[in-house]
């Protein structure tokens, strides 16, 4: 199943711009799907590897939003 921004920010209860800078910051964070050539295409998460993702967080991992200085 495909998740939207959206979803994906209410699952993690972070931000978008915490979930732009946790992109960029951790490797290992799931690549986005993007559907289309333009630069607004609409872009998803595969679920399955976002829960993963999450399973694999360690423990001082949990606290997404202070880690990553955004809001």
């Amino acid at each position: 199943m495909l998740l939207k921004i959206k979803d994906v920010c209410r699952i993690l209860k972070i931000s978008r711009n915490t979930l732009y800078n946790l992109q960029q910051k951790d490797s290992s964070f799931p690549k986005p799907i993007k559907f289309g050539d333009k630069k607004q295409a609409r872009i998803f998460y595969r679920e399955n590897e976002v829960k993963n993702w999450v399973l694999n967080l360690s423990p001082s991992d949990y606290d997404l939003e202070n880690n990553n200085d955004c809001k």
